[in-house]
């Protein structure tokens, strides 16, 4: 009886190239190795731990090589290592079928220190809110992204906590502040940020934001159309609170305020602009310097008191134009739907008409606009004879 004997006499250790940490994920971390041998390649093994105790955090991971391409990789927890930074000691063993082993060690320093945040900043303002949002990122993963929020007045008696929201996956955390939280007040608001990732380290920076004291933010206060019979009055008024209310008291310089009237502000097309028609009619038919207070309320009471004034006896005669009575839509006809627009002026929301708008809305020529311009209007159009040359060209 014979016996054969087969014997592996090799004394090539593997080859071992382009050994390194690869991709960084929340979480955790790859370590990945190419590796290859004449004879084939047995097994590659990784030691990992942390520069921190020493190896009182050391892990075994059995390299795999999926795609047969040499390279054994492997994914290294955070967890399994008590979720700590700094430097990473990793250490590959790779066997060939004859027993030969390769023995390389890398590491690799992970920043010791909390997320890291850009673009920490104030964002949307919305009437009783306003959003705080920053970039947060950390190569172990966010953890949490919560902020502090409270006013400078009376120190910390109205600090809230508020969790920060990613929501579309772009690395911003944002929470809105409501406003009725901080007993609704304005000045300066502080906030401070605590970023967490997943190894428990913090980033706390803080901004300071100014809202002012003061009551709504009024701009572009001017007087507008001047038609005739009245001329129009608005401006641009803006709250974080939002606004309460806007008022107009008008006067002539004429006999001091004699003929003083207030008229409420209108916001039609919730654009901010408050506006009110003042008719000459109500201020003794006038003209020379009209005075003009505006009073601006927030919802928290604070005002705003700006004025101007306007010099008419400085407005010079138009020169007489032609239009088309009726057509206040200018589309060079008269037709219903000038009628609705006036009878919308009229009955429901006065929205400002420029003065040629104003001028051929008056078929009856009696000055301003009326449920009875758009009754001739509709009767015109429905071919009902009217004693007004309506949808033909008149001179004003």
């Amino acid at each position: 009886m014979g016996y054969h004997f087969s014997l592996i006499d090799d004394k090539t250790d593997p080859v071992v190239t382009d050994f390194h940490v690869g991709e960084l994920v929340s979480g955790h971390f790859t370590v990945l190795a190419h590796v290859t041998d004449n004879l084939g390649v047995s097994s590659v093994r990784y030691a990992v731990w942390t520069e921190k105790n020493g190896q009182d955090d050391i892990q075994w991971y059995n390299g795999v090589c999926t795609d047969n391409n040499d390279y054994y990789w492997i994914h290294v927890n955070y967890s399994d290592h008590n979720n700590e930074k700094g430097k990473y000691i990793v250490h590959l063993y790779a066997y060939d079928l004859a027993g030969n082993l390769t023995n390389h060690g890398i590491s690799y320093d992970f920043d010791s220190t909390g997320p890291t945040f850009t673009d920490f900043h104030i964002g949307e303002f919305r009437t009783g809110a306003f959003t705080v949002l920053a970039k947060v990122t950390d190569t172990n993963g966010v953890s949490s992204v919560r902020y502090a929020v409270w006013t400078e007045k009376n120190g910390q008696d109205d600090i809230k906590w508020y969790d920060g929201i990613c929501t579309d996956n772009n690395d911003y955390y944002w929470a809105h502040v409501n406003l009725s939280q901080h007993n609704n007040e304005k000045g300066k608001y502080i906030i401070h940020m605590y970023a967490y990732d997943t190894a428990g380290k913090l980033t706390n920076p803080g901004i300071v934001y100014d809202f002012g004291t003061g009551g709504p933010v009024v701009t572009d206060f001017h007087v507008g159309e001047l038609v005739s019979g009245h001329f129009t009055v608005m401006s641009h008024v803006t709250d974080i609170l939002g606004v309460s209310s806007v008022r107009y008291a008008v006067w002539t310089e004429k006999n001091g305020q004699d003929d003083i009237k207030w008229y409420d502000g209108v916001c039609t097309d919730h654009n901010d602009y408050y506006w009110v028609h003042v008719n000459y009619s109500d201020h003794n038919n006038e003209k020379g310097k009209y005075i003009i207070h505006l009073y601006a309320y927030d919802s928290a009471g604070n005002l705003t008191n700006p004025g101007i004034t306007y010099d008419f006896s400085q407005e010079q005669p138009t020169e007489p134009k032609t239009i088309i009575l009726g057509d206040v839509d200018g589309d060079e006809d008269a037709t219903v739907l000038d009628a609705t627009y006036i009878q919308r002026y009229v009955t429901f929301v006065k929205v400002p008409f420029t003065d040629e708008q104003m001028q051929t809305g008056d078929v009856d020529g009696d000055g301003d606009l009326t449920v009875v311009d758009a009754t001739f209007i509709q009767r015109h159009a429905t071919l009902v004879p009217v004693p007004y040359p309506i949808g033909g060209p008149v001179t004003k």
